[in-house]
């Protein structure tokens, strides 16, 4: 078995960056309904300090979900969680990794936010609906933004917070834009950090 040790922090301030700017933009072509993926990995800690992008009429209805270090394992589970269950044992590596407000996943199973942290439980906002057995993988995620596009042909402004989002070296930022409809076209994002 192989779990991740390494804590993930989300700073606000720190001194690991070298001090440069660059603002980056990509974008995610879609064609038709359905969940269109990009992920980026920084090879050196990155301040994160906003994004932004182009919202267009086509894209009315639609959602954008931007994550930090997608579906990382961090540990197991330390009993079966049975359908219905909110309260879920776990070992020591998940209780040294997870935060307040981490999206869980077990198996696949979207278990939503963390709300609550025992010694050896943690304490999710959504029931299980399926029943996953003692060692399965606990996965989190770090949800930064869960946007919809209203269609109004603005060029939006998302700021993190009142300095940054520092984001550790080699983990994976996902963008994620949900098609709810046909046709196609192009979701253009940009992404100011520092490095």
């Amino acid at each position: 078995m192989n779990v991740s040790k390494s804590t993930i922090k989300i700073n606000q301030t720190g001194t690991t960056t070298q001090g440069f700017g660059q603002y980056f933009s990509d974008k995610i072509d879609f064609d038709g309904v359905g969940s269109y993926v990009k992920d980026k990995i920084y090879p050196y800690d990155i301040d994160l300090y906003f994004g932004s992008y182009f919202d267009k009429e086509v894209m009315s209805g639609d959602d954008v979900l931007f994550y930090v270090s997608p579906n990382k394992t961090i540990g197991v589970i330390t009993s079966t969680v049975e359908i219905g269950d909110s309260i879920i044992n776990v070992n020591s590596t998940v209780i040294d990794n997870i935060k307040l407000g981490f999206m869980v996943t077990i198996n696949g199973e979207e278990l939503g936010k963390c709300v609550e942290i025992g010694p050896s439980t943690i304490t999710v906002d959504a029931e299980a609906t399926a029943q996953h057995a003692y060692g399965s993988y606990f996965q989190i995620s770090v949800l930064v933004a869960n946007l919809i596009m209203n269609g109004n042909t603005n060029h939006v402004k998302v700021e993190v917070g009142i300095n940054t989002l520092r984001i550790p070296a080699g983990e994976t930022i996902r963008i994620v834009y949900n098609r709810n409809s046909a046709g196609t076209g192009s979701f253009i994002y940009n992404l100011s950090y520092q490095y």
